[in-house]
């Protein structure tokens, strides 16, 4: 099994995938393909249609067109995360985490598991009794536990505090570095910069972006420039690569394609600039600036 998962092995293909709940169209043709040895961020809106793509992945749904195809030599086990999925009456957290570790061929010890996750101190708890974050760190704990090495994760740390989260970030590394795979969906979007290698963004029903996060400063937005200034916005729109100009108070933020241009242009009014400060952009404000330009356009 190891020789047939080396990385970048294609695990599934996914060609023009259409999905509609009664009238309401959620996906338009969505085109994929995942390899092994990824860690996968999939960004979109709400009602993008994040989790309906992971369910009709895993055979949940049944899509109305198009087609899923598995690399069925390499296809290893998975294991999912979704959101609100432990409801199981009377069953403790070591039940669940024994329950779940039976199923698969290569489980890790559940002692180990709830170690890591400090799960320790309530073991013995129902799940009924647990807060929505302990819920969600035993969720994540199931997918340890199982050991599969490829992951759907769904939202996963919503919910978790930062301790959790922190935990959750230094897993997924462990993850990258034993060659699993993962897709994760999140609006945490600082989360899904720091541990994914390829960023997908799933906007109308389709992938519009594919690729990493490099590929996507260089296509769509690079850096921002930030300064304090009196003069009025604007004097800035239309400059030289500016996608977007954010004001707040004498703050002035300009998103931009190519911060050496930017400046170039507006070398005329330096002197009335204040604080000037370039920065990379992140993914959160690229994906902000991307879906208001998509709203002037629609």
């Amino acid at each position: 099994m190891e020789d047939l998962l080396m990385k970048n092995t294609t695990l599934v293909e996914v060609h023009e995938l259409k999905f509609n709940y009664s009238s309401k169209m959620v996906l338009r043709g969505v085109n994929l393909t995942i390899p092994t040895g990824e860690i996968i961020g999939l960004i979109g809106e709400n009602g993008a249609g994040k989790t309906t793509l992971l369910k009709l992945l895993l055979g949940i749904l049944h899509s109305q067109s198009g087609a899923i195809q598995w690399n069925k030599v390499a296809k290893p086990e998975v294991n999912t995360m979704f959101q609100n999925n432990l409801k199981l009456v009377g069953v403790t957290v070591r039940d669940l985490l024994q329950l779940t570790a039976a199923q698969y061929r290569n489980s890790r010890p559940v002692a180990d598991v709830m170690e890591e996750l400090a799960l320790s101190s309530f073991a013995k708890r129902p799940l009924s009794r647990l807060s929505g974050g302990q819920l969600r760190k035993v969720a994540f704990g199931l997918t340890l536990v199982s050991n599969a090495q490829l992951l759907f994760l769904d939202e996963p740390t919503v919910g978790m505090d930062v301790n959790a989260r922190q935990i959750f970030g230094r897993k997924i590394e462990q993850m990258r570095v034993q060659g699993k795979t993962v897709l994760i969906t999140s609006h945490y979007l600082a989360e899904i910069q720091e541990v994914a290698d390829r960023i997908l963004i799933l906007k109308a029903g389709k992938i519009k972006f594919n690729g990493t996060l490099a590929e996507l400063q260089r296509g769509y937005l690079t850096s921002q420039i930030s300064f304090v200034t009196n003069l009025p916005k604007a004097r800035f729109q239309g400059l030289s690569n500016v996608k977007q100009v954010l004001v707040k108070g004498q703050q002035v933020t300009l998103d931009t394609t190519d911060s050496d241009q930017t400046l170039r242009a507006l070398a005329p009014w330096l002197n009335q600039l204040n604080n000037v400060k370039i920065t990379a952009a992140s993914l959160e404000n690229i994906f902000t600036a991307m879906t208001k330009e998509d709203d002037r356009h629609e």
